[in-house]
């Protein structure tokens, strides 16, 4: 049996991505918001980031610093490549 940890390095990026597609985050980011009690200025880890959707709709719709992290190497590279906030692999630091 695969370790969980271990998963996210089967997933493909673009599939992944289709997660965060504008009218799904439209409806369940302000709930998100609310329940983490969150504000413009404040500053969020988002711990196993994936490809950066969540990520980076919080940073562009809440102007929060957002830090995404994950341990799968090719989904980082992938969130990346489509710009800020910044991203961190624990095992590549």
């Amino acid at each position: 049996m695969q370790e969980y940890w271990t998963q996210p390095a089967t997933y493909d990026a673009l599939a992944f991505d289709t997660r965060f597609r504008p009218e799904l985050l439209d409806l369940w980011l302000p709930h998100f918001v609310e329940l983490a009690g969150l504000a413009a200025q404040q500053r969020v880890l988002n711990l196993g980031g994936g490809t950066g959707g969540f990520t980076r709709a919080l940073a562009q719709r809440l102007q929060v610093e957002v830090i995404g992290v994950d341990v799968a190497a090719h989904l980082l590279r992938h969130a990346a490549g489509r710009g800020q906030p910044p991203w961190r692999s624990p095992r590549h630091s």
